[in-house]
């Protein structure tokens, strides 16, 4: 994807508090005492993530994007009328994850359309690798859940596997969701390539439960 500069995005987010994080202590201010916490990796321009917090109004959400060109478009709908369930944060998803003042707090994360990261060289680079399953069992709370969508078979399969192996329990998985029933707030990418005949594949998983 070809992202266009845009000079004054830092300058939209250090301006508008009431729609970005702007350092981990604020996401530790946005976060505390709630009961419900979902995030969003990799946030696009957004529409999955502001449709999905107005329908739930009582759960806090984040969008995480960590090229700032790309999240102040994803913002910028809501200027003049903020969701307040929802805040954006321009992050690398290593650091987010890394932080343990979240540990054990996230209700849902959200792995939709992830970068697939194709040659073997990149492997650890998937957002469904072994480390990185490790560390999300950290962030989310006992009832939490993982769930995943993407047009790239191969990183659908990759990930499967990878979830198995780490002794996650799978469910809902389809090879073409949008041949489902499933209730689906469509992304933007997923709307396109959707209607190019690509077909969307999904999963949810949770982390096992030792007896």
């Amino acid at each position: 994807m070809r992202l266009k500069f845009k000079p004054w995005a830092d300058d939209y987010i250090k301006n508008n508090p009431n729609l970005f994080i702007r350092s981990i202590e604020e996401l530790r201010e946005y976060i505390n005492g709630s009961q419900k916490i979902c995030v969003e990796v990799g946030c696009g321009k957004g529409k999955f993530i502001r449709e999905t917090a107005i329908q739930n109004p009582d759960v806090k959400f984040i969008a995480i994007e960590r090229y700032k060109t790309v999240i102040v478009s994803a913002a910028q709908p809501l200027e003049e009328t903020p969701i307040p369930n929802l805040k954006f944060f321009s992050e690398d998803v290593d650091t987010f994850i890394n932080d343990s003042s979240l540990d054990g707090k996230l209700d849902t994360l959200y792995l939709n359309f992830s970068d697939p990261w194709p040659k073997k060289r990149h492997i650890k680079r998937r957002l469904t690798y072994k480390t990185k399953l490790d560390l999300y069992e950290k962030l989310l709370a006992k009832d939490g859940c993982i769930k995943m969508k993407t047009d790239n078979q191969a990183l659908f399969e990759y990930s499967l596997s990878s979830f198995s192996k780490s002794k996650w329990d799978l469910d809902n998985i389809s090879l073409d969701l949008h041949a489902t029933d499933r209730e689906n707030i469509v992304t933007e990418y997923e709307e396109k390539f959707s209607e190019l005949g690509f077909r969307i594949c999904y999963l949810e998983a949770r982390k096992v439960l030792n007896e």
